[in-house]
């Protein structure tokens, strides 16, 4: 299906945004708090980021955990449907096949029976015992 495609690129997406995240955190922690670098931009050494940042990546992994979560009712709904489908195409092939292969030729059979009995009957009735 088309939005397979549309899905995984946006789960993409988010696993990207929240990995960017985490990696962040971990600049602002080492160059804001532990002041391993001077010089930096403020976006990797400001403390004061750090509450918006866990935020954008809790944000990017349970946006990412409720798409999943659609995404997998959507899957198992039309494997669902398609499953009632097969079941129903293998049941009319099934009774197609019985019908050609054991139905029709017991009814022949069964036909040329009733025909040998009708035939038999009018034998019998055709020769008379002889009195001895």
């Amino acid at each position: 299906m088309w939005w397979w495609r549309i899905a995984g690129v946006w789960q993409g997406l988010l696993l990207g945004a929240a990995a960017v995240a985490i990696a962040w955190m971990a600049l602002i922690v080492i160059f804001g708090v532990f002041h391993a670098a001077s010089g930096l931009p403020t976006l990797l050494s400001n403390t004061r980021a750090m509450p918006w940042v866990v935020a954008l990546a809790v944000g990017a992994l349970i946006v990412g955990a409720a798409t999943a979560s659609i995404c997998m009712k959507v899957v198992i709904s039309a494997a669902e449907r398609e499953n009632t489908l097969v079941i129903a195409a293998m049941k009319e092939r099934v009774a197609a096949v019985a019908t050609q292969m054991v139905i029709v030729p017991a009814e022949q059979e069964l036909s040329e029976l009733e025909r040998y009995r009708e035939e038999a009957k009018i034998a019998a009735r055709g020769i008379e015992p002889t009195s001895l």
